[in-house]
């Protein structure tokens, strides 16, 4: 964490090597234990996008566990839920941080731009939560829990704000028990953290973004679809990009408003929008990943 600490930028694209390269041999050292977490690659879909990975806990309790989707970020056009070495335990470490304690962990690939524009992405992550509901036994599927990060934070959210509704004729909306917010990309006014370009191909115009991005979807909001919210905790990182900053505090200011609530929030000491998901299982800076394991067990019960 003190090569996070010393970084002086809070740009995305600045940070992301530094950030990435302090944690990987922390996570080499524990890549035994990482990759002794079993986990298992399926299909949920018709295109090479439509794949997931799952992480089970090692030991089955007398109860199954709870289900947690991790959709990760990447702006809208880049990510994969697994990297070639030397990065093959980025999310890997994720999945494994949680499955030790107990969560069934599930982190989709879904469309990205240049190949998908809104809501394309969001039905996919949909999709991966109804394949495993249908097809996985080893989790339970009256708890759902959703993780998203920056973009897929997004995601996450767009999927329970959405009208009409993207859950409408599944069952996930009385299954899924919560959402965790993580440095959420949730507007883009004022100083974007993607570019506008990507932007322009996901949303289309800025009246249509306005519109679809979280933030527009939770303004128009029918009070119906805000009583059918399950609870929201937000993560932020200490040193986050302004526009991140400025999406959380308007995000969470709206839902206090609409919903009457006061939203849970945690701010990661010492981090910044990159290391957050490299530090699980590095043995630094994972203290926000045992909150949120904590969170989804309390709300699991």
């Amino acid at each position: 964490m003190d090569v996070i600490a010393g970084l002086g930028s809070t740009d995305i694209m600045q940070i992301l090597p530094p950030s990435v390269q302090a944690f990987l041999p922390l996570l080499e050292k524990n890549r035994a234990q990482i990759l002794s977490v079993k986990k298992n690659t399926f299909k949920y879909g018709d295109t090479d996008r439509h794949q997931l990975d799952i992480y089970y806990p090692a030991t089955t309790p007398n109860h199954k566990p709870p289900i947690l989707f991790f959709f990760y970020g990447g702006g809208f056009f880049h990510g994969d839920r697994s990297d070639p070495p030397p990065e093959d335990l980025s999310y890997a470490c994720f999945g494994a941080f949680f499955a030790s304690r107990g969560i069934l962990t599930v982190i989709p690939d879904y469309r990205l731009v240049p190949n998908a524009v809104y809501p394309q992405p969001v039905e996919d992550v949909r999709d991966s939560m109804i394949y495993i509901v249908q097809n996985v036994t080893e989790g339970d599927p009256a708890k759902l829990f959703m993780l998203g990060h920056s973009a897929g934070a997004a995601h996450a959210a767009s999927l329970l704000l959405a009208e009409p509704s993207m859950l409408q004729s599944t069952t996930l909306d009385r299954r899924i028990k919560g959402t965790a917010l993580l440095s959420g990309a949730l507007h883009f006014r004022g100083t974007p953290v993607i570019p506008p370009d990507i932007l322009q191909q996901y949303y289309g115009t800025e009246e249509q973004r306005n519109k679809s991005e979280p933030f527009g979807l939770l303004g128009s909001a029918s009070e119906e679809t805000i009583a059918s919210l399950p609870p929201v905790i937000m993560i932020t990182a200490e040193k986050e990009p302004e526009g991140i900053v400025v999406a959380n505090d308007d995000f969470a200011e709206l839902l206090a408003k609409k919903t009457g609530t006061s939203v849970d929030r945690i701010e990661a000491d010492g981090h910044n929008h990159i290391s957050l998901t490299y530090a699980l299982s590095s043995g630094q800076g994972e203290e926000w990943g045992e909150q949120v394991a904590k969170w989804v067990s309390a709300h699991a019960s």
